[in-house]
């Protein structure tokens, strides 16, 4: 795959910001109010659980080396509320 354009973008949303975003081999998950999540969830875009975390600080940083490159979906709960919904792009880099 080539390199995608837009790398190490922040997405953020009202609860979250999510970094890099497309993403290599890890993602960082941070609370914008320093709280903790309850769980991070990605789905697949056939929407298969693939990787389900619970954090245990305010920052989070999970590693993607698992999944295949693509695009998944990540939902992210906090205090049981509606969850925060984010997308995200893996890419690997052309090797020379």
């Amino acid at each position: 795959m080539t390199k995608a354009t837009g790398l190490n973008k922040r997405v953020e949303a009202q609860d979250y910001i999510i970094y890099p975003n497309p993403a290599e081999q890890t993602v960082t998950i941070k609370s914008n109010h320093g709280s903790i999540a309850d769980e991070v969830v990605f789905y697949n875009l056939q929407g298969n659980k693939v990787l389900q975390t619970t954090p245990e600080q305010s920052i989070t940083t999970i590693d993607l080396g698992d999944l295949k490159l693509g695009v998944y979906i990540i939902k992210s709960k906090l205090n049981k509320k509606r969850p925060s919904v984010f997308s995200l792009m893996m890419y690997q880099l052309e090797q020379s």
